[in-house]
């Protein structure tokens, strides 16, 4: 009993702590002094599982929209502060609310993954926005973080991303098609599957490994793009800007390419190259739209 009184009293002032308005701790009245009582966070899914016995729609009723409206921001405010029994506490009372709509809840749910630490958790918010909102971009970005598809280090603000041209032209990478049997020049047959030699005949199939094939610019294979990760970074927003300079290692000629050139064959020996760059690997253009 003596350490329970004791837990009671102020360390300040020696006044008697009474229990705050919001039932969070403990509060003197004489001098101001706050005890947070703190409280273990229940798993998001139980959270999940109280709200699919909340009815659908929610109100109408002004007042009541309007105070949901305040805890919400409060909340958000106490996710900045990173206090999270107080974020949780207000988060939790907006998505348990018979009152609120959609919307409001999945803005409770997208916040309340910032109070979570566990990865579980993380994604069981998450994964309540997308119920609520399918197309919402920042819980579909949030859940490619958690994925792995998408590095935190490389979202960008796409209203201020600038492209930067450097100075000095970059060096291309290309790879010559160049027949292993008599070392003349090698094209691609109708159908795409093979290199044949235009002089020998002799023809090389292309994945004799029977691995995928890869084609990085029209996101086919082991470079395919996502296109809600290719949103986040700066690639998704630009459109490369280095020029490049390529050397023929048959005759010797040297060209300029540009920036989106991504094969050409020398007008002097005819060699065929394909290039291979850095940025065209980086920028993730969108290829076809999908209608829904």
């Amino acid at each position: 009993m003596a350490a329970a009184d004791e837990m009671r009293v102020c360390p300040q002032c020696r006044s008697r702590l009474v229990f705050a308005p919001d039932g969070r701790g403990m509060l003197c009245e004489r001098c101001g002094y706050r005890h947070v009582v703190e409280r273990p966070l229940p798993a998001a899914i139980e959270l999940g599982q109280a709200q699919k016995l909340l009815p659908f729609g929610g109100t109408t009723d002004g007042q009541k929209i309007t105070n949901l409206r305040i805890t919400l921001r409060q909340g958000i405010g106490a996710v900045k502060e990173k206090n999270r029994d107080e974020a949780f506490s207000h988060l939790e009372r907006v998505i348990l609310s018979g009152d609120a709509d959609d919307k409001m809840r999945a803005e409770a749910w997208l916040w309340l993954s910032q109070v979570y630490e566990e990865i579980a958790d993380k994604r069981e918010c998450l994964e309540q926005v997308l119920s609520l909102d399918p197309t919402h971009g920042s819980a579909r970005r949030g859940i490619a973080i958690l994925d792995g598809r998408l590095d935190p280090d490389e979202i960008v603000d796409p209203n201020r991303v600038r492209a930067v041209q450097p100075e000095e032209p970059q060096t291309a990478q290309a790879e010559q098609f160049t027949c292993p049997r008599c070392s003349s020049r090698m094209n691609y047959t109708p159908d795409g599957g093979a290199l044949r030699c235009e002089f020998c005949g002799h023809e090389q199939a292309l994945n004799e490994d029977e691995t995928e094939t890869v084609q990085a610019e029209f996101g086919i294979g082991g470079m395919e793009q996502d296109f809600i990760a290719g949103l986040a970074r700066a690639s998704g927003h630009l459109q490369p800007v280095a020029v490049r300079v390529l050397q023929c290692q048959g005759c010797g000629v040297e060209f300029v390419l540009a920036p989106q050139t991504i094969s050409l064959t020398c007008p002097y020996c005819q060699h065929v190259y394909v290039t291979e760059t850095a940025e065209t690997r980086e920028i993730l253009p969108a290829q076809a739209l999908i209608p829904f």
